[in-house]
């Protein structure tokens, strides 16, 4: 009586089988790598080119130790009237054209050396609704030019006078270790000046 018996596949179709199923998923595997490597490439190549900007009450990393920008505020000038007309010989007047933008900066050094500081490593960048910027040295501060021990801070609060034309105020801070300052973004403007400010300041001087 004739049997029917399950028909094998022979070993040279099974071998040519599992070598195209391991093809397909090494493709697989470096397809999904490639994709990975652009996705993340991209982004790191962009974050590369992109320049470092910072925000108030933030704890920035330097190449000693750390900055931070704890607040930053702008008041108006005053008026001669407001001032009583005592203008003349008043030391750090602020015209009613013009104000006062406030910083309140820490500076702490890490532990390996002394670190030499200065005002002059802070510089107010205002920059202008058509973009145009103007830099600003300090006007005023509660500290001098002075040295860091290690591991020491030093608090200060810096004042740059401007003028009221409508800016938007950032500080760069400029790190002995790199080759770009720090800039850190106050967030705080001071206006445009009306003519009747610019018209009272002239009259005080």
């Amino acid at each position: 009586m004739p049997t029917n018996s399950p028909q094998v596949p022979s070993l040279s179709f099974a071998a040519g089988l599992g070598g195209f199923v391991a093809a397909v998923a090494a493709a697989a595997v470096v397809g999904i790598v490639l994709a990975v490597s652009l996705i993340t490439g991209s982004a790191a190549g962009h974050a590369a080119h992109a320049p470092a900007r910072f925000t108030v009450a933030q704890d920035i990393p330097t190449s000693f130790g750390f900055v931070a920008v704890e607040h930053a505020e702008t008041v108006k000038g005053l008026t001669a009237k407001q001032m009583a007309g005592a203008v003349h010989g008043v030391g750090g007047f602020v015209g009613s054209d013009k104000a006062l933008v406030s910083a309140s900066i820490t500076l702490r050094n890490g532990p390996e050396r002394v670190l030499p500081y200065s005002l002059e490593q802070f510089t107010l960048v205002a920059t202008a609704k058509n973009g145009k910027t103007r830099r600003s040295p300090v006007t005023s501060a509660t500290v001098r030019d002075g040295t860091l021990q290690p591991d020491a801070a030093v608090d200060a609060t810096l004042g740059f006078v401007v003028p009221r034309n409508g800016a938007s105020f950032a500080l760069e801070f400029t790190d002995p270790g790199r080759t770009r300052p720090i800039v850190i973004d106050l967030k705080a403007g001071v206006g445009r000046a009306t003519a009747a400010d610019k018209a009272a300041a002239h009259h005080g001087h």
